[in-house]
């Protein structure tokens, strides 16, 4: 998955020190760590950089985290290529153009309902939430469901 407008709104708050601050949804954060005490492998593909945020996600259990990324998609070839794993096993839930490529490999290609046109159009599946509003929550809590592991 991606953070910035998946795991947040989108929105970058500066603070007075040039610090950028973020927010995520505490039900995403749920959702992730249920997952992973379930036996789902999650990684994240950010073009973005943040300790805070890396910290949080491993919190939450995420072990593969790549951040400062210009070229998702080398990186997620990269991943899969090391797991062992099809891109058609993946599910990759992305908002932007920078992760049209990847969208593109995936098994299943998920957007955020406020996404990008772009990735919209070529989506298989458009949550029903915004990013940063449980779009992440929505999308693990219906593949443990049926799986049967919600």
């Amino acid at each position: 998955m991606d953070v910035d407008g998946v795991l947040t709104d989108g929105t970058l708050l500066i603070a007075q020190d040039g610090s950028l601050l973020r927010k995520m949804h505490v039900r995403d954060g749920y959702a992730i760590q249920y997952a992973v005490k379930k036996g789902f492998l999650l990684a994240v593909f950010t073009g973005g950089g943040s300790s805070v945020v890396k910290k949080r996600l491993q919190s939450l259990g995420i072990q593969h985290i790549y951040e400062r990324l210009e070229d998702k998609a080398t990186a997620f070839k990269q991943f899969c290529k090391t797991q062992n794993l099809s891109f058609e096993q993946t599910l990759y839930i992305g908002d932007d153009l920078l992760d049209l490529e990847v969208l593109q490999l995936a098994g299943i290609a998920v957007v955020p309902a406020d996404a990008d046109e772009a990735v919209r159009a070529i989506a298989d599946w458009i949550t029903k939430h915004n990013g940063g509003q449980g779009c992440v929550r929505e999308v693990i809590q219906t593949v443990l469901q049926s799986q049967g592991l919600w």
